[in-house]
């Protein structure tokens, strides 16, 4: 339950910097090279 809780607030806080346009840390790409 604690994995699924941080995988929720990573992806919450993936989304807010999509909306709001701060993507300062390159987080997109490890997360796409890791799938």
């Amino acid at each position: 339950m604690g994995v699924i809780q941080g995988l929720d607030t990573m992806l919450l806080e993936i989304l807010r910097e999509l909306v709001t346009g701060e993507t300062h840390r390159p987080v997109l790409s490890p997360l796409l090279l890791s799938l």
